[in-house]
């Protein structure tokens, strides 16, 4: 099963994964694609003025963290492996094509021929966004295979985190 785009419409994202979990085969795959939630970035606070929200898309949430994604898969699935991708330039490219194709559709313009010309633009983009490997994506792919459904509840310590935040995490203070 892929899922694109499309989690981060849906108001009970575990009930959607459950059934993602029910269609699989016992050793099938599912993949997923959401946009990733940065903490520090240049490019939401310029979507978020320029009116392109996250809830004008039709999307409840913004994205996931990792961390996030890997709670609501963590019950029914191993997850693999999770990347991310599509750096600076190319959301940059995609929030321009978003804007003209904006107005286009206010106008009733021609989209294909956005699409043309967006399509190279975007391949330039991404060689641009070559030179930025040392930093992560906006959007997050995990690859996940079924497994038996069981409700993995961690353990909290006395200072709130999971073993697996105290682990990976500085001490707390």
């Amino acid at each position: 099963v892929v899922v694109n785009d499309l989690l981060e419409q849906m108001e009970t994202d575990e009930r959607f994964i459950e059934e993602c979990h029910r269609v699989l085969k016992p050793d099938g795959r599912l993949i997923v694609n959401v946009k990733r939630i940065k903490s520090w970035t240049l490019i939401s606070p310029l979507r978020g003025a320029l009116g392109l929200t996250y809830e004008e898309e039709g999307m409840v949430r913004a994205g996931y963290t990792e961390q996030q994604l890997f709670r609501v898969l963590k019950d029914g699935f191993d997850v693999l492996a999770m990347r991310s991708y599509s750096r600076f330039f190319v959301e940059l490219a995609d929030t321009i094509v978003r804007l003209a194709l904006r107005r286009i559709e206010r106008r009733g313009g021609d989209r294909k021929k956005l699409f043309t010309i967006a399509g190279i633009f975007f391949q330039i983009m991404a060689q641009l966004d070559l030179l930025l490997f040392f930093t992560r994506g906006y959007n997050l792919i995990a690859t996940a295979k079924r497994r038996a459904w069981r409700p993995r509840n961690a353990p909290i310590l006395i200072d709130g985190r999971s073993i697996s935040e105290a682990v990976l995490s500085k001490p707390a203070v």
